[in-house]
């Protein structure tokens, strides 16, 4: 099995700015061509891809969507052209969130879904959810490629060691072995 981690601020296809970090495009993992990690100040608002699909995943605070609708953590929003513009739903306190930007048309309509939390199915993301020294070793029906992208804590996942912020591209795997080495520890977790 072969694998890549992309660290925090050394990794070469990562760019970082006031408030955003992106994986650039030639992350090698192929569905999606650019990771990012958001970060909104109260009150400001954020502009998606005018011509690409792409999945927000609230991890604090929240995004309005438009008057109505308010994205928050546990939910994720499938968005397709064209552009929105989300604002953050606070006027006090930072939201923080991930935006993955698609190389081609998603397998769903725009919607807005719970996210399944350990559940390690392929087709849209998921969580994981961990607490200190909890391992888990699901097993999948076919090889796969699998995209980790840990929101806060450490794992030791396929005898690497990774941290918050860290992203890690597993490719052709059927299984995948995981322990949780802080208090909490959760992770986007993505396969295809």
């Amino acid at each position: 099995m072969e694998g890549y981690i992309l660290i925090g601020e050394t990794g070469q296809t990562e760019m970082q700015t006031d408030h955003t970090r992106k994986y650039f495009p030639e992350m090698p993992f192929e569905p999606v061509s650019m990771l990012s990690e958001i970060r909104l100040a109260a009150g400001k608002s954020f502009s998606t891809h005018s011509s690409e699909n792409s999945i927000l995943i609230p991890v604090q605070g929240g995004l309005e969507m438009d008057r109505e609708n308010v994205l928050v953590p546990g939910e994720l929003a499938c968005i397709i052209p064209p552009a929105c513009t989300l604002q953050n739903a606070s006027a006090d306190h930072e939201s923080r969130f991930l935006e993955l930007v698609f190389r081609k048309p998603l397998p769903t309509r725009a919607m807005v879904a719970e996210i399944e939390v350990n559940t390690f199915n392929s087709g849209l993301p998921s969580l994981g959810s961990f607490r200190y020294r909890q391992e888990a070793a699901p097993a999948f029906n076919r090889i796969c490629d699998c995209l980790i992208y840990v929101l806060t804590g450490n794992f030791e996942i396929e005898n690497r060691f990774v941290k918050e912020e860290d992203a890690l591209i597993l490719h052709h795997t059927d299984a995948l072995a995981l322990e949780c080495l802080s208090e909490r520890g959760v992770f986007l977790f993505f396969r295809v």
